[in-house]
């Protein structure tokens, strides 16, 4: 089991905090360098207490992972709550996830992504400055979004 570390983070860990609650994070769309982090709330100092993991840990086959701080986990094997799925510690599925990872770190997927990312919205933007179709640009890594023009002549973002 994976384990992460507490400590400081935004305001609201803080509160959550006080009150003994568990800040839970879901990184399945934005996780594993989509963002150009290895987390998506990397980006913002949160430190939480759970993480839900999928799609890229997959490479296809059905994996998902939840990660947790250790406390948390040893309440949860300790306690009387228990869960069970078809998947759920499926060997196959373990060894896949853990080879993506690893794929990963030694291709640098996770730099690239931040890399290549920060060039096509900075050339999006460029392009936002010669044609006045594109309003926004904005994104983190290679999760991008464009905001257009509703009204511009001879250009548009909806297809026929």
């Amino acid at each position: 089991m994976s384990i992460l570390k507490r400590g400081p983070g935004a305001p609201l860990w803080g509160i959550v905090q006080r009150w003994q609650g568990l800040v839970i994070v879901n990184e399945v769309t934005t996780g594993l360098g989509r963002t150009g982090v290895w987390c998506g709330y990397r980006h913002y100092g949160l430190r939480p207490d759970i993480v839900a993991l999928g799609k890229r840990l997959d490479n296809g086959y059905p994996v998902s992972a939840v990660v947790m701080v250790q406390d948390v986990a040893g309440s949860l094997e300790n306690g009387a709550f228990r869960y069970a799925q078809s998947h759920q510690n499926d060997p196959l599925g373990c060894a896949i996830a853990s080879e993506v990872i690893a794929v990963m770190r030694e291709e640098g997927v996770v730099g690239r992504s931040n890399r290549v990312g920060t060039r096509f919205v900075r050339e999006l933007g460029l392009l936002g400055e010669r044609h006045r179709a594109v309003k926004e640009v904005r994104g983190k890594g290679l999760m991008i979004a464009t905001e257009w023009e509703e009204d511009c002549e001879g250009i548009s973002a909806v297809s026929a």
